[in-house]
């Protein structure tokens, strides 16, 4: 039998593949030979091709014409821009597991840019602070002369970018408040408006917060030993990622059912006793409760707020008086302003920022640098 394509040859997408790949390659690193890479390194670092390679693809693509303000033509990127001048290229960092339904709000916002003249290369990581190191996050920002990086996400996205940047950030952080509790955005406070975060991001004034360390894992906000540290560790993300803050109920539930277990605590070299400890940065905690009235985001100390329930009942009230803000009356919380915290017990669970770090002995102090951010005019 005859076939009409019968002579016709299958199509190697394998070697069609290879050549595009090798052609992108040579398009991008041919003409920035100034970027000062090796030949050999140009091949091991395949996060930074790929942002590279989207970055121009966003380039060359084609726009309608109704997308740019003539008033506001994109110029040329520059190595060093004047301070307050309009920001006009961003790498945005998209950390799809964080909260629920935000995604149309980064849409939103990438819209916003784009319309008033801005660029925009959008990377989705699950897992940022894996897949991101400093080393290969500075050279994208320094091959593609990004004037800011976007974390597009919550608490724990900021604080993973933060720390890929390092202490010496060549570049600010702006924020699209896309997480599920999203407190260092009700701190500042950052705009939750499309078009307000959009004028922040290209317009706002920059702000550095003193950082602190957990061992040797940076944190801007919080980090907690014990009931919450238990919370965070029982935390499905997958769910989180369906179903939002829902997915903390079960967890809640099941710290709430453990007895609790006092352990020693050294207060700037002081020994206490507590069920729980939390060490703030911020005022607030979890979201919209407050669990430290005397401190703000941009003081370089840290309040310890020791919770010392020894039952059930007792961890019960803890948590309705905090949700009231009323923990300081409770005769089984202290507050105490500090410098330094540290666990000796082992095998307690800790979280920072609202993100798990493993177990105790640990280290809790003002260090590690600041972080340097876009924040809204007033």
């Amino acid at each position: 039998s005859y076939s009409l394509f019968s002579h016709v040859k299958p199509i190697d997408f394998a070697r069609i593949l290879r050549l595009v790949w090798r052609r992108a390659l040579i398009d991008l690193l041919v003409p920035h030979r100034s970027c000062q890479l090796r030949r050999a390194e140009r091949h091991t670092k395949p996060l930074f091709l790929l942002v590279a390679f989207m970055s121009r693809l966003n380039r060359q693509r084609l726009r309608p014409a109704h997308r740019f303000r003539r008033d506001r033509p994109l110029d040329p990127p520059t190595p060093n821009r004047a301070q307050g001048s309009m920001r006009r290229r961003f790498l945005l960092l998209h950390n799809p597991v964080a909260g629920l339904r935000r995604h149309r709000l980064v849409r939103r916002v990438v819209r916003e840019l784009e319309e008033r003249g801005a660029e925009v290369v959008m990377l989705r990581l699950w897992g940022l602070s894996q897949h991101l190191s400093q080393e290969a996050l500075e050279r994208i920002v320094k091959f593609d002369r990004f004037d800011a990086l976007i974390a597009a996400g919550g608490d724990g996205t900021i604080r993973a970018l933060a720390k890929a940047l390092g202490p010496n950030a060549s570049v600010p952080i702006g924020v699209i408040p896309a997480g599920t509790g999203n407190v260092l955005a009700r701190e500042l406070p950052l705009p939750s408006r499309p078009h307000e975060v959009a004028e922040m991001l290209l317009n706002g004034p920059e702000t550095e917060i003193p950082g602190a360390l957990a061992g040797e894992e940076p944190f801007f906000l919080m980090a907690g030993v014990g009931f919450d540290g238990e919370i965070i560790a029982g935390l499905d993300l997958e769910l989180k990622r369906r179903i939002g803050k829902a997915a903390y109920v079960w967890p809640t539930l099941k710290a709430l059912f453990t007895r609790p277990k006092p352990f020693c605590v050294l207060i700037d070299g002081v020994p206490f006793a507590a069920s729980w400890i939390v060490g703030a940065k911020a005022r607030r905690y979890a979201g919209g409760f407050t669990i430290a009235h005397d401190i703000a985001i941009g003081d370089a100390r840290l309040i310890a707020v020791l919770f010392g329930a020894t039952t059930r009942r007792g961890r019960l009230l803890e948590m309705i008086a905090l949700g009231l803000g009323l923990h300081p009356r409770l005769k089984s919380v202290r507050t105490l302003a500090c410098q330094r915290i540290e666990v000796p017990d082992k095998g307690l669970p800790v979280q920072i920022d609202g993100d798990d770090d493993g177990l105790t002995p640990i280290a809790i102090g003002i260090g590690g640098g600041n972080l340097r951010m876009i924040v809204a005019s007033r």
